[in-house]
């Protein structure tokens, strides 16, 4: 799960994130924001 603008959204990654981690969102599907770790 991500928060966006005060929102909680379930997120999917192709990649491992710890909690806490910024990340940057790549896409949306419905309710599912797809993520990737800000390098």
């Amino acid at each position: 799960k991500v928060e966006f603008n005060g929102s909680i959204w379930e997120a999917d990654s192709e990649f491992y994130i710890d909690r806490g981690t910024t990340v940057e969102i790549t896409e949306r599907n419905n309710l599912t924001l797809k993520v990737k770790p800000v390098e």
